[in-house]
C-alpha cells in the first residue's frame, strides 16, 4: 500500500495519457490498413481526446474523413495538422478544399 498510493493519479498523468493516445493512434493505423475507415476514425478521435496536439492523428483523420466523404471535418483536421507543423500532401489538401467548398 505504501508503494502504490498514487495509482489512481498515475492513470491521469501526462505520461500515461500520452501512452494511451499512442495506443489509440496505432489502433487507428491498423484499422486504416484493413480499410475499416469508420473504426480508424473512432480510434484517431480517441487519440486526440487524450492528446489534442497529436499532429499524426490530425493528418490521418483528414485523409480518413476525406475517404468517407466528410469534407468539412477533413479540412478541419488537415488545417490543424498543418498548424502543428505536419502538413498533409498538397494534392490531397487541394482535393479536400475543392470538395469542402463545393458543398458550401
Amino acid at each position: 500500500r505504501l508503494t502504490l498510493p498514487q495509482v489512481k493519479s498515475l492513470r491521469h498523468s501526462p505520461y500515461f495519457q500520452k501512452v494511451r493516445s499512442e495506443i489509440f493512434f496505432e489502433s487507428g493505423l491498423a484499422h486504416e490498413q484493413k480499410h475499416n475507415i469508420p473504426k480508424a476514425i473512432e480510434a484517431y478521435l480517441r487519440a486526440l481526446n487524450l492528446q489534442p496536439q497529436n499532429d499524426d492523428a490530425h493528418r490521418h483523420l483528414a485523409k480518413a474523413f476525406f475517404q468517407q466523404g466528410e469534407y468539412g471535418p477533413a479540412l478541419e483536421h488537415a488545417l490543424r495538422a498543418d498548424d502543428l507543423g505536419s502538413p498533409i500532401d498538397p494534392s490531397l489538401l487541394r482535393n479536400i478544399r475543392d470538395k469542402a467548398e463545393a458543398i458550401r
